[in-house]
Protein backbone atom coordinates (compact mmCIF):
# COMPACT_ATOMS: atom_id res chain seq x y z
CA UNK A 1 0.00 0.00 0.00
CA UNK A 2 1.69 3.03 -0.93
CA UNK A 3 1.62 6.32 1.78
CA UNK A 4 -0.93 8.37 0.05
CA UNK A 5 -3.56 5.02 -0.55
CA UNK A 6 -2.53 4.78 3.59
CA UNK A 7 -4.36 8.56 3.98
CA UNK A 8 -7.28 7.61 2.11
CA UNK A 9 -9.93 5.36 3.53
CA UNK A 10 -12.53 3.38 1.24
CA UNK A 11 -13.43 5.06 -2.35
CA UNK A 12 -10.96 7.64 -2.11
CA UNK A 13 -12.51 8.79 0.72
CA UNK A 14 -10.33 10.87 3.60
CA UNK A 15 -9.64 8.63 6.24
CA UNK A 16 -11.31 9.75 9.53
CA UNK A 17 -9.35 11.95 11.58
CA UNK A 18 -7.88 10.00 14.66
CA UNK A 19 -9.27 11.28 18.29
CA UNK A 20 -6.27 12.31 20.84
CA UNK A 21 -6.76 8.75 22.51
CA UNK A 22 -5.95 7.09 19.50
CA UNK A 23 -2.82 9.61 19.06
CA UNK A 24 -2.19 8.57 22.77
CA UNK A 25 -2.86 4.94 22.50
CA UNK A 26 -0.36 4.31 18.70
CA UNK A 27 2.68 6.54 20.47
CA UNK A 28 2.50 4.76 23.53
CA UNK A 29 2.37 1.44 21.48
CA UNK A 30 5.38 2.63 19.51
CA UNK A 31 7.32 3.67 22.99
CA UNK A 32 7.18 0.21 24.09
CA UNK A 33 8.53 -1.01 20.99
CA UNK A 34 11.55 1.32 21.35
CA UNK A 35 11.65 0.53 24.76
CA UNK A 36 12.11 -2.88 23.43
CA UNK A 37 14.19 -2.45 20.89
CA UNK A 38 16.63 -0.24 23.22
CA UNK A 39 16.48 -3.26 25.82
CA UNK A 40 17.75 -5.24 22.71
CA UNK A 41 20.57 -2.80 21.81
CA UNK A 42 21.65 -3.07 25.41
CA UNK A 43 22.53 -6.49 25.65
CA UNK A 44 25.00 -5.29 22.62
CA UNK A 45 28.64 -4.30 23.64
CA UNK A 46 29.81 -3.89 20.10
CA UNK A 47 30.80 -0.34 19.40
CA UNK A 48 28.47 0.17 16.15
CA UNK A 49 26.27 -0.45 18.30
CA UNK A 50 26.16 2.57 20.43
CA UNK A 51 25.40 5.24 17.76
CA UNK A 52 21.91 2.99 17.34
CA UNK A 53 21.66 3.31 20.98
CA UNK A 54 22.28 6.84 21.36
CA UNK A 55 19.65 7.80 18.31
CA UNK A 56 16.91 5.49 20.15
CA UNK A 57 17.53 6.83 23.52
CA UNK A 58 16.79 10.06 21.24
CA UNK A 59 13.78 9.50 19.66
CA UNK A 60 12.36 7.56 23.31
CA UNK A 61 13.08 10.80 25.30
CA UNK A 62 11.47 13.01 22.80
CA UNK A 63 8.38 10.05 21.92
CA UNK A 64 7.97 10.57 26.20
CA UNK A 65 7.99 13.87 26.09
CA UNK A 66 5.22 14.08 23.06
CA UNK A 67 3.10 11.55 25.35
CA UNK A 68 3.10 13.45 28.10
CA UNK A 69 1.69 16.80 26.45
CA UNK A 70 -0.88 14.93 24.63
CA UNK A 71 -1.77 13.18 28.42
CA UNK A 72 -1.48 16.75 29.77
CA UNK A 73 -3.78 18.12 27.10
CA UNK A 74 -6.40 14.90 27.32
CA UNK A 75 -6.22 16.36 31.14
CA UNK A 76 -6.97 19.57 29.64
CA UNK A 77 -10.14 18.62 27.66
CA UNK A 78 -11.48 16.12 30.95
CA UNK A 79 -11.03 19.61 32.68
CA UNK A 80 -13.11 22.21 30.31
CA UNK A 81 -15.66 19.57 29.84
CA UNK A 82 -16.19 19.59 34.00
CA UNK A 83 -16.38 23.38 33.61
CA UNK A 84 -18.70 23.81 30.74
CA UNK A 85 -21.08 21.19 32.34
CA UNK A 86 -20.80 22.75 35.85
CA UNK A 87 -21.65 26.34 33.93
CA UNK A 88 -24.65 24.27 31.81
CA UNK A 89 -25.91 23.14 35.68
CA UNK A 90 -25.29 26.09 36.84
CA UNK A 91 -27.77 28.23 33.86
CA UNK A 92 -30.20 25.99 34.05
CA UNK A 93 -30.97 25.64 38.00
CA UNK A 94 -31.23 30.03 37.62
CA UNK A 95 -33.24 29.76 34.45
CA UNK A 96 -35.47 27.33 36.62
CA UNK A 97 -35.24 29.42 39.77
CA UNK A 98 -35.70 33.20 37.90
CA UNK A 99 -37.92 31.63 35.13
CA UNK A 100 -35.78 33.11 32.00
CA UNK A 101 -34.67 31.18 29.72
CA UNK A 102 -30.35 31.59 29.81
Amino acid sequence: MSPASSVRGQAGAPSPIPTLDDLILELYSKQRDLAAYLADLSRSDAPEVEARKLAAFGLFREGTATLGRLLHYRGEGNRDKQLTDALNKALDLMSRDLGVQL
